[in-house]
């Protein structure tokens, strides 16, 4: 937000940005990253929220603090220990509160998301776009046409991985869970 704040300025030249201060999620979740980062890193770009109240609070606080979109994950990731694409990790009620107060205060939400019923739950909720869609499948790509949310997949990471996999230089549960997933990437 600073930088955007200092091209906004003049002070520095720069596109001109939208952006999402930290990425919300419920605690334990890809959004509550905790010990991924070294401690030397005074690095926190995720709050995790849990309930309606908590997750209302949370995008506030974002808008308080000069956020243009609300950046949620309601699905894990192939590379952290604790979550899984294919896991939705908030309820309906949760995602759904988060997305009716973004709307109150005119922020479009994205959503890091990857099992086709978690892109669906976010499509419901009322995103604006779903990042990395991971293992979207044809009823939710039509649900997203249908309400005009856009899709932003991460093809190339994707092929990499696959490519690490096949050639065995990829372990542990990443690999298990590539094994799983990517013939339907």
């Amino acid at each position: 937000m600073d930088l955007r704040e200092a091209i906004e300025a003049g002070t520095v030249v720069g596109p001109r940005l939208s952006v999402a201060g930290h990425m919300l999620g419920a605690t334990g979740s890809h959004a509550d990253v905790g010990g991924m980062y070294p401690g030397r890193w005074d690095l926190h770009p995720t709050e995790p929220a849990d309930g309606v109240t908590q997750v209302r609070t949370r995008v506030r606080t974002e808008h308080k603090y000069g956020g243009d979109w609300i950046k949620a994950a309601n699905a894990g990731s192939y590379f952290d220990r604790r979550d899984d694409p294919v896991e939705v990790t908030w309820s309906d009620d949760e995602l759904a509160a988060l997305a009716d107060t973004a709307r109150v205060l005119s922020m479009p939400v994205a959503v890091h998301t990857g099992s086709p019923e978690a892109c669906k739950q976010a499509i419901r909720a009322g995103a604006r776009c779903l990042e990395h869609a991971y293992l979207i499948d044809d009823e939710a790509l039509d649900l997203a046409e249908e309400a005009g949310v856009f899709v932003v997949p991460t093809m190339h990471m994707n092929q990499e991985d696959i490519r690490k996999y096949s050639d065995g230089e990829l372990e542990g549960q990443p690999a298990e869970k590539v094994a799983r997933d990517h013939e339907n990437w």
